[in-house]
């Protein structure tokens, strides 16, 4: 059972980033190549150099310093990004497991409340996404965004520092970017059976760091920086009642 969860898992990786897989592929292995290139080439350069003609060895590699730059760059843009690709797998999975928890609440006459679970859903998701947020100034949200999980966040994080420092400004802007560049686009069951599947699809906006590479692979955000929608999907059984109204009989409020 272990072994299918985790061959289903592939797909969801590469979902919505299929580019962002082959640039960071391709990039590693020109920084391999080069590297390998440069580290063979160091002696004969240094001896050319000693030449009265050793300038004109040295040309290649000065030229080849910018390309080379441009693939550490990609790397590490791109592993930053995918990092961003597996944080929204957990917030996807956050997001359904939280759907299944509320889809039997009800208000108070008694009536489903599919907006409520709607609700828990996305603070799930968002909560589970701030994480692998970014907390650059570069990319700070309105004052307004996720103004009500920054308190809860910065107080869990005091809580369990340890006599560590905790940079709340930092922590803040990571929950804001989250509550302002994640949500839950749709809550899908598979049928009107009391154990169907359900699926929860997250989306967030990871932003680029580097605007060079950014506006080469993503697309503006309308805030200055360019980011690359990410879409993630996650499914778990209903555990919702085993009947055909779905309600477990009592008064179910979440405050």
């Amino acid at each position: 059972m272990k072994a299918e969860r985790i061959v289903s898992l592939f797909p969801e990786i590469f979902r919505s980033v299929e580019l962002i897989w082959l640039v960071w592929i391709i990039s590693l292995l020109a920084c391999v190549g080069l590297t390998y290139a440069l580290w063979r080439g160091h002696r004969r350069l240094w001896r050319g150099l000693r030449e009265e003609d050793g300038a004109a060895y040295a040309v290649p590699y000065v030229m080849t310093f910018p390309l080379y730059a441009l693939f550490v760059a990609l790397v590490i843009e791109c592993s930053l990004l995918l990092v961003a690709k597996i944080g929204s797998m957990y917030a996807a999975y956050a997001a359904v497991r939280s759907a299944v928890v509320w889809e039997s609440a009800k208000t108070g006459s008694g009536k489903a409340s599919p907006q409520l679970m709607q609700n828990k859903s996305e603070r799930a998701a968002i909560l589970a996404m701030a994480p692998f947020a970014s907390g650059s100034t570069q990319h700070a949200a309105g004052s307004g965004a996720g103004s009500s999980l920054v308190a809860p966040v910065l107080a869990s994080a005091e809580l369990f520092r340890k006599g560590r420092f905790v940079n709340s400004s930092y922590l803040a802007r990571k929950v804001r970017y989250s509550a302002a560049h994640t949500r839950v686009a749709s809550i899908d069951r598979a049928s009107n059976a009391p154990d169907a599947l359900l699926t929860a699809t997250v989306e967030f906006e990871a932003p680029f760091h580097i605007p060079g590479i950014g506006r080469l692979l993503g697309q503006a955000s309308g805030n200055g920086y360019y980011v690359i929608p990410v879409k993630t999907s996650a499914t778990l059984p209903s555990e919702s009642p085993q009947n055909e109204a779905r309600d477990i009989g009592i008064q179910y409020l979440s405050e």
